[in-house]
């Protein structure tokens, strides 16, 4: 079993860190490969102004979704929280509280 790395970089080249401590299984070495493509390839990215947070959202497979909060803290990008299957109501909201990027709409 190998240890995941301490961070992980999104599309932005931010650094997340955290992951395996709020995910269900996520520190394990099976789903973790799985889990960082949430931040290394999501989906989506909901951008929050303020309060600064990073929503990743990405599907892993026909019924299994994945939503990461992160906020910093310092200089890096923290998770702190992991919801599994978000509910299209709570998407909703999300996307217009914040700004939606879609994959290809990198640029800071």
């Amino acid at each position: 079993m190998h240890a995941p790395p301490g961070f992980l970089t999104d599309p932005y080249g931010l650094r997340v860190f955290g992951l395996e401590q709020h995910c269900p299984d996520g520190g394990a070495a099976g789903r973790y490969n799985e889990f960082r493509s949430v931040v290394e390839r999501p989906a989506a990215i909901i951008r929050y102004q303020t309060p600064p947070l990073r929503y990743y959202l990405r599907s892993l497979g026909w019924d299994f979704a994945l939503l990461l909060e992160a906020a910093p803290e310092g200089a890096r990008w923290v998770v702190r929280a992991c919801t599994v299957n978000p509910g299209d109501a709570y998407l909703q909201e999300l996307i217009r509280g914040g700004e939606l990027l879609s994959e290809g709409d990198y640029s800071l």
